[in-house]
């Protein structure tokens, strides 16, 4: 294994260690947290609603919920089914639509109206 890959696997192996500090609490307390990333994978994995803010000003476009899909025994999304890596895609189809660069036709559009 390169060394590029074996710190790669360190720093997954962190994360992951790190979300399931984050959950448990939550899981075992009852309690909510609130995470702000702009890693939707992150997002999917470890929360309940998923709430993508529209640009200028920052304000409430969409809500996902993770609740259908399965977890694991630390109640973490399994990241690998196939569920899970549709959602993330959505996610992120949404995030480009609303962060969308408008084309210089827009522009001028926007400019003669």
């Amino acid at each position: 294994m390169s060394q590029r890959a074996l710190a790669l696997a360190k720093r997954e192996t962190r994360k992951r260690r790190c979300w399931k500090t984050l959950v448990f609490p939550c899981i075992i307390e009852k309690t909510s947290a609130i995470l702000v990333t702009q890693d939707v994978k992150e997002a999917v994995i470890l929360g309940d609603r998923i709430i993508v803010l529209a640009p200028n000003p920052g304000r409430v476009d969409s809500v996902f919920t993770t609740e259908t899909l399965p977890r694991d025994e630390q109640g973490l999304v399994v990241e690998s089914d196939a569920k899970v890596v549709d959602l993330v895609e959505s996610i992120r189809n949404r995030i480009r639509s609303t962060t969308a660069q408008l084309s210089d036709d827009d522009l001028l559009e926007r400019v003669a109206s």
